[in-house]
């Protein structure tokens, strides 16, 4: 016999209750707006992953891997359903914010979003591929196309088709392989390396970036033709210092979360530590207030 999971349904002005929920033994939650893929899934995931009777497992929210945590503040909520809107369409999204911000969880609660979500999204660090890799990555390329290249090998737009390529570190793009990629959104075409038939590919382009690339075009570092492509719709995601109401929502959240994932029954905290945690200058953002959390549970006493 297995027990009976519980999965928590809350509008996402009640977290407080989510949270509440997975302490006292829920599987999961899923906050309103929801897709029905997705719910569908979360409900399989957990009775697939219900404990036999008698035994107890610590369990975390699936919905935490590939769901943005929006917060409480009035600008997150705002933004939100701004995300809700565009994620709905096929345009090309350009994110911007301080590193630690969220930028890659927040274009996969886009795509997830999106009526791409049982696609892949695939994500590329921009600023990490080489000049010559550019092209055998992004496009692929036919075996014997240049030494080394003992067979055909798919390439990230291939693998991204019918989904979203997440374009990480736009800024660190080296010029003159802008105008390659900028092909590539004018036409929704490439060629692979040893070809010379162009493939189509339908794909949503979603990029990020800690730059300030208005800046970065005055000084001829960024194609501005290319800027356009991308920022058919520009999203900031703004920085805690910003959001201050935030901090406790998060670090409760977080509390719960690696509680639940290190098998601890953190019951309280001290109100020293959420004040000092509120007084804290985040320079990291959330990655840093995560990975504050994540250490204060591994040292904690007791509940």
């Amino acid at each position: 016999r297995r027990e009976l999971p519980v999965v928590l349904f809350t509008a996402y002005a009640d977290i407080d209750l989510a949270i509440r929920g997975i302490k006292e033994g829920a599987s999961d939650f899923i906050v309103k707006p929801w897709d029905n893929g997705k719910l569908v899934e979360t409900l399989l995931n957990a009775a697939q992953n219900a404990p036999a009777s008698g035994k107890k497992t610590a369990t975390t929210p699936a919905s935490t891997a590939s769901s943005m945590y929006w917060g409480e503040s009035p600008v997150m909520q705002q933004l939100r359903m701004l995300v809700e809107k565009v994620a709905a369409t096929d345009a090309n999204i350009l994110i911007t914010g301080e590193n630690g911000t969220g930028k890659e969880m927040l274009a996969r609660e886009i795509h997830a979003l999106s009526a791409r979500h049982r696609k892949e999204m695939v994500s590329v660090d921009m600023g990490a591929i080489t000049e010559s890799l550019f092209e055998s990555e992004l496009f692929g390329h036919k075996a014997g196309a240049f030494t080394g290249a003992l067979k055909d090998k798919k390439g990230l737009l291939d693998e991204a088709d019918g989904g979203t390529l997440f374009l990480d570190e736009i800024g660190e793009m080296a010029v003159d392989l802008q105008a390659k990629l900028l092909r590539v959104l004018e036409n929704g075409e490439f060629i692979r390396v040893g070809e010379t038939k162009a493939t189509k590919t339908n794909i949503r382009i979603i990029a990020a970036t800690n730059r300030n690339l208005q800046n970065e075009i005055r000084e001829g570092h960024f194609r501005e033709d290319l800027f356009y492509r991308l920022s058919v719709f520009a999203i900031r995601l703004p920085s805690l210092s910003e959001r201050i109401e935030d901090i406790e929502e998060y670090t409760r959240y977080y509390v719960s979360l690696f509680s639940g994932r290190m098998g601890r029954k953190i019951s309280r905290m001290e109100p020293e530590y959420m004040r000092a945690m509120q007084r804290h200058i985040w320079h990291g953002n959330v990655r840093e207030l995560r990975n504050v959390v994540e250490r204060s549970i591994i040292l904690a006493e007791g509940d």
